[in-house]
């Protein structure tokens, strides 16, 4: 499904990133990289004391807080002091509240239930709850379309804009890592069983990935100015592809926009160091996108159902700044020696989902 609304220009004009590495201060980029060995990556939290007041961070779940947060801090990167729709996304939601709310559920045979976990753990709390943080009174939705959800709020957003709905839009995705996601993966055969390090998850040999967490959030607006860049194009392919499927739906999302493969300066690849469900990712990227610079990003903060949304931010960053990290950059035999303008994301989540996003500079 190619997402193209002629005339509609929407652009990035702050961010933010909760992640596994020390990302959520936009005005310094990768500048040291966390090295978990073999364990569990989870998320570097800011100071949440600097954002929620003191009475109300007590009441929320960790989740919670890295969300309303990370929002904050993106409307400070945007300059913005308000919004006219939050558009938020999750592939599974607050996971750990709903286990909690079960659990006691359970203890305490469904008599004198604590409201709290039951209110946060709903898909749509987030959403809720930056609608009150923020007191925005607009348009508020979101959306749990697992793999695909970062890119479905997207185009939510994009059709928002088309229908001059909104001048400006606070786009979120977010997902935990839970204990008991973790079981059922393994289970599945999505995850690895055998400990790997992070770092070497590309060295990795055997199927499955790595569990990750995140939350991300983006400021649109149909306004050029002051932009950080511009999202030209999204694609989404809801199923699994093989190498000449996926081949043939970029070739033709690239002529869609009268883009060059050779016109592409940098791919993020969704790469997840799963030796069968990556196939069809790494054939593109030996063969249609082997002239572009290659940046991969899920060894740094792992595998989940929005992990696309830390690919955007890790894009838009790398148009900001105009640099690319050396722990994200895997062409460091070829020397970048043009300016960085169009970014190509390709994703995949478990070879089920795939999807592209194309960034340019603003201008």
């Amino acid at each position: 499904m190619k997402i193209s609304l002629p005339g509609t220009n929407v652009f990035i004009h702050g961010l933010s990133a909760i992640s596994p590495q020390k990302t959520w201060d936009s005005t310094v980029f990768l500048p040291d990289i966390t090295d978990y060995g073999d364990s569990p990556l989870s998320c570097l939290l800011p100071d949440f004391k600097a954002f929620i007041p003191p009475l109300q961070l007590r009441r929320l779940s960790r989740m919670a807080r890295m969300g309303i947060t990370g929002a904050k801090i993106c409307l400070q990167d945007g300059r913005a002091d308000r919004v006219d729709a939050i558009i938020t996304a999750t592939g599974y939601g607050l996971q750990e509240d709903m286990a909690r709310f079960l659990r006691e559920l359970l203890e305490q045979e469904e008599q004198q239930l604590p409201p709290m976990y039951f209110a946060q753990s709903g898909y749509n709390a987030m959403a809720g709850m930056l609608a009150l943080f923020l007191r925005c009174s607009g348009y508020n939705n979101n959306f749990v379309s697992r793999g695909l959800a970062l890119e479905t709020a997207l185009t939510d957003a994009l059709l928002l804009f088309a229908e001059e709905e909104a001048q400006n839009v606070l786009l979120g995705a977010f997902d935990e890592k839970s204990p008991q996601q973790y079981g059922e993966f393994i289970r599945l055969g999505y995850f690895k069983r055998e400990k790997t390090a992070h770092l070497s998850l590309f060295a990795s040999q055997t199927a499955g990935t790595l569990p990750g967490e995140g939350a991300a959030f983006f400021l649109l607006s149909s306004d050029p100015s002051q932009a950080l860049c511009r999202l030209q194009g999204l694609h989404i392919i809801p199923h699994p592809c093989d190498n000449q499927t996926l081949t043939d739906e970029l070739t033709n999302f690239l002529a869609g926009y009268n883009v060059q493969k050779e016109d592409i300066d940098a791919v993020i690849s969704g790469i997840s160091g799963d030796i069968v469900r990556d196939e069809a990712c790494r054939h593109l990227e030996k063969t249609c996108l082997s002239a572009a610079t290659l940046i991969r990003f899920k060894h740094l903060m792992g595998d989940y159902a929005t992990a696309s949304s830390f690919a955007l931010w890790l894009g838009t960053m790398i148009l900001r700044h105009q640099c690319i990290p050396p722990a994200v950059l895997f062409s460091a035999d070829r020397e970048i020696s043009r300016p960085l303008r169009t970014i190509l994301i390709v994703n995949h989540f478990l070879g089920k989902s795939y999807s592209f996003i194309l960034l340019t500079s603003p201008l």
